[in-house]
């Protein structure tokens, strides 16, 4: 059963990318604002992905049906994501703000990962 909470963050969301679309058709925002901002999104479905599981576990003191690869997995693609973003900003000796929802993306998978291990 999907919750409540979950639907009306999702409605959100599709109100806001269709918002989204149509301001890039009618060329008031560049292809580059319009992608930061579906990660954006992204990231904000990311955490509502990883809090409820966060909350049951600790509800319930247990990981019970939780696999450790997967966790170990998704903690090593945050670390990779992470690095690939300073990486890259030393390379360019700048920061790329565009990359900010993949920075975001990384710090919120390992905290959680953490959180989780």
């Amino acid at each position: 059963k999907v919750s409540k909470p979950v639907i009306v963050l999702t409605v959100v969301v599709i109100i806001g990318v269709i918002a989204n679309i149509l301001l890039l058709l009618k060329k008031a925002e560049t292809i580059e604002k319009f992608a930061m901002q579906l990660g954006l999104f992204k990231t904000l479905i990311s955490f509502t992905k990883y809090v409820p599981q966060a909350y049951m576990n600790y509800k319930r003191k247990s990981t019970i049906g939780w696999s450790i690869d997967n966790i170990l997995l998704d903690f090593t693609g945050g670390c990779f994501s992470t690095i690939q973003v300073i990486v890259d900003a030393v390379i360019d000796g700048s920061f790329n703000w565009n990359l900010v929802p993949k920075l975001l993306l990384g710090f919120e998978s390992l905290c959680f990962d953490v959180l989780f291990m």
